[in-house]
């Protein structure tokens, strides 16, 4: 595989990967970014053993990987805010016990040390 193909590949598999987010498709964004996992490396490898005259050929392509990349992390950002937002509301000590907080059972009002 040659830069370029190994580059628009990496493009191709962030879109989807975004794509599938979007849409909430937990199964297919594992899938994905395992496969997305193995086409940066295989991007990595071969840009390292490409000529500088390659570089500059794809340069437009790396600009547009690296768009899609940022993309990526953005979203993924604003989900795990939102994700610690809730998180943290629902460990919030208000009164009466928070909806989904994890152990929601009363406590029992003494403990027999004898138990």
């Amino acid at each position: 595989m040659n830069l370029e193909k190994s580059i628009l590949n990496a493009i191709d598999l962030s879109r989807r990967l975004e794509a599938a987010l979007k849409v909430d498709d937990m199964d297919l964004c594992g899938d994905l970014l395992e496969i997305r996992g193995e086409a940066m490396a295989a991007f990595e490898t071969i840009h390292r053993a490409s000529s500088a005259a390659q570089k500059e050929h794809c340069h437009i392509l790396i600009e547009e990987l690296v768009s899609a990349d940022r993309s990526l992390q953005d979203r993924y950002e604003k989900a795990l805010e939102a994700s610690a937002g809730e998180f943290r509301q629902s460990l919030t000590s208000g009164s009466g016990i928070p909806v989904g907080a994890y152990n929601s059972t009363p406590a029992p009002a003494c403990v027999d040390r004898k138990a």
